[in-house]
């Protein structure tokens, strides 16, 4: 994949959106599945160090959404978006019935590297249902 975005706000976990955590996970390890991409996601924010300011306020850690609420506001929102593929599924078990149950991969689309939309996802996702309110940024 080329154009792998770097700079201010793509570095850092504790600074950069969850859209982009998602994109920079995906053009790094070529595809991925939700609950993964959120494992790691967790983990970043969790060993993220924030830097202060002189005089600024000390906050804690940067919060993680939920695993469902990662699903409702950004994973469906990228796929119905078109913004993230399905690429394949891998079977296994899991629980102590040994129910079966997939993982469903996706991948970037060729295209989508400088897409703003990555920048804010539900922004995105209002204007491209139509929820956009007239002068809404």
């Amino acid at each position: 994949m080329t154009g792998v975005r770097t700079g201010p706000g793509w570095d850092d976990p504790s600074t950069i959106s969850t859209g982009r955590f998602i994109f920079k996970y995906l053009s790094e390890h070529k595809d991925g599945y939700a609950q993964e991409i959120w494992r790691q996601l967790k983990i970043a924010r969790e060993q993220s160090v924030r830097v202060h300011k002189p005089g600024e306020r000390k906050r804690g850690k940067r919060a993680v959404t939920s695993y469902s609420n990662f699903l409702c506001n950004y994973w469906e929102p990228l796929i119905k978006m078109k913004m993230i593929v399905y690429s394949r599924r891998v079977a296994g078990t899991a629980g102590p019935a040994n129910k079966p149950w997939a993982c469903r991969y996706y991948k970037l689309p060729p295209g989508t590297e400088f897409d703003p939309r990555w920048n804010n996802i539900q922004k995105a996702y209002n204007q491209f249902k139509g929820w956009a309110q007239e002068g809404y940024d």
